[in-house]
């Protein structure tokens, strides 16, 4: 009896495997990707983010102000992220990152950054 079940579980697992999947990539998260200071005021927590503009102000050790054609917010970075880069007032970067804080405390904590 159990020689004759033996195939029939055989068959029935060769088949599972040759099923194709129904699975399907949706990115990280399936979230898109906020880019302008206006979108970043509005977003949740920990929204990314990938904006384009100018540093017009080093506000703190690490915080910058961040200005692109919608409106300003401080920056946090990271000074291990610098790499040698010269930032200063009027410096063009890409920032990307993640939104931080709430209301009026509201900022964006950067993970990368290129110069323009």
């Amino acid at each position: 009896m159990k020689m004759q079940q033996m195939p029939l579980a055989f068959v029935v697992l060769a088949g599972a495997a040759a099923a194709p999947a129904l699975a399907q990539y949706m990115g990280s998260s399936g979230r898109s990707t906020i880019s302008s200071v206006a979108e970043v005021r509005s977003a949740g927590e920990a929204s990314r983010v990938s904006l384009n503009g100018a540093l017009i102000a080093h506000h703190a050790e690490d915080v910058f102000i961040f200005r692109d054609a919608s409106g300003d917010i401080p920056v946090r970075i990271d000074t291990a992220l610098w790499r040698g880069a010269d930032l200063g007032p009027g410096t063009e970067v890409r920032l990307t990152g993640a939104t931080a804080g709430r209301g009026e405390r509201r900022r964006v904590e950067v993970n990368a950054f290129d110069l323009q």
